[in-house]
C-alpha cells in the first residue's frame, strides 16, 4: 500500500489482511517514479516478488523495520521537508522586508550550509557521529546567531515562528 497514512492504519489493515490469509505491507513513497524512495514497513524479504517491481520503478527501497514503520518514517520525512520549507519561506519574507535581493539571498543560502545540511547535521547527533558533529558550530554559537536573526526580524517587523522556536531551542540547549 503506497499511500501516506498513520501507523495505526497499518496495524488495522494488517490485522484484517492477516485474518484473510493475505499479506499487507505499508510502502509509502517519497518523490515520483523513477526517482521515488519506497519506505517499507517491514524487514527485507517482506515484499516477496513485489520487491522486484518496486526496485524497477524507484531509486531506493528502504526497509524501515516493522509494520507501520514505513508510514511513520514517511510522516517524519514530511515533517522535515515542510518545516524546512516553512523556515525557508520565512527567511525569504524577512530578506524581502529587510531590503535584500531575493535572487542573491536565495543563491547565497543554496550555496551555504543552510541550503543542504540541516537534517544531516541533526542526524549526526542521533546516530552517534561524534567526528561529524565536531565540524559544526557549538550550540552557543548557534544560539547567538539565532538571537541576532530574531533581533533583525523584530527590527524589520517580520514575525518568524520557526526562527523563534529555533532560537528558543538553542537557548535551552546552551544552558
Amino acid at each position: 500500500e503506497l499511500s501516506s497514512c498513520g501507523p495505526d492504519t497499518a496495524a488495522l489493515l494488517g490485522t484484517e489482511f492477516d485474518r484473510a490469509d493475505r499479506r499487507f505491507v505499508d510502502c509509502p513513497v517519497s518523490r515520483k517514479a523513477p526517482d521515488m524512495t519506497v519506505l517499507v514497513g517491514g524487514a527485507p524479504g517482506v515484499l516477496g516478488d513485489a520487491e522486484q517491481v518496486l526496485e524497477r520503478v524507484s531509486r531506493t527501497v528502504v526497509y524501515c523495520g516493522f509494520r507501520g514503520a514505513g508510514y511513520a518514517t514517511n510522516l517524519l520525512n514530511q515533517h522535515v521537508k515542510y518545516a524546512w520549507y516553512l523556515a525557508s519561506a520565512e527567511a525569504m519574507v524577512l530578506a524581502r522586508q529587510f531590503g535584500l535581493d531575493a535572487d542573491v539571498t536565495a543563491s547565497a543560502i543554496e550555496r551555504s550550509s543552510g541550503g543542504d545540511s540541516g537534517f544531516s547535521t541533526a542526524a549526526k547527533y542521533f546516530t552517534g557521529d561524534a567526528d561529524g558533529m565536531l565540524v559544526h558550530a557549538p550550540a552557543s554559537t548557534i544560539e547567538k546567531d539565532m538571537n541576532l536573526a530574531e533581533a533583525m526580524a523584530a527590527a524589520a517587523g517580520v514575525r518568524c515562528r520557526t526562527l523563534a522556536v529555533t532560537a528558543d531551542f538553542f537557548t535551552a540547549a546552551g544552558t
